[in-house]
Parts: structure tokens; C-alpha cells; sequence
């Protein structure tokens, strides 16, 4: 089903994606829970630790979906370089 509609239908089933995005992203990276709650309190600039994503607000939740999805394809596309 479409995001936004899901959205609009069934908000709980769609902060599930948004969490299952947040940690697909976060296990390509090969980060932990405490990796990902440290980088969501940097990205989204809050003065106090993130401890649960659960207290993230809808947009909070986009920003950081993106922000990880972002991250993730930067690692993706990275050329490796041979071994000298």
C-alpha cells in the first residue's frame, strides 16, 4: 500500500514502516540500536539522547528514514578501491 495513503487509513501501521525503513537502513550500515539512536539525536538536533524512537514524531521519523536511506546508498555506490 502507498505511504501517504497509509498514512491517512491506518497511522499506527505506518510508523511501523517508517521503523522497519529507519532499521533496514541501519542493518545495510551494520549499526546497533545505540548507533542508530546516537545518529537520530545528531541529524535531528535534540539537545537530549534519543532512547526511543517511539518518542519521534511522524516527521522526525521521515527526516530520519531519509536521512539513513541517504547514508545507506552514499555506502552502496562507494567505488572500492583495489589493494596496492
Amino acid at each position: 500500500m502507498h505511504r501517504d495513503r497509509l498514512r491517512r487509513s491506518n497511522p499506527v501501521l505506518f510508523q511501523r514502516e517508517l521503523y522497519r525503513a529507519i532499521f533496514a537502513g541501519a542493518r545495510e550500515l551494520g549499526w546497533d540500536g545505540a548507533a542508530v539512536y546516537a545518529f537520530a539525536a545528531a541529524q535531528l538536533e535534540r539537545a537530549e539522547p534519543v532512547i526511543s524512537l517511539k518518542a519521534l514524531s511522524i516527521a522526525e521519523l521521515k527526516r530520519l528514514a531519509a536521512a539513513i536511506r541517504e547514508r545507506a546508498r552514499a555506502v552502496r555506490v562507494e567505488p572500492t578501491r583495489p589493494a596496492a
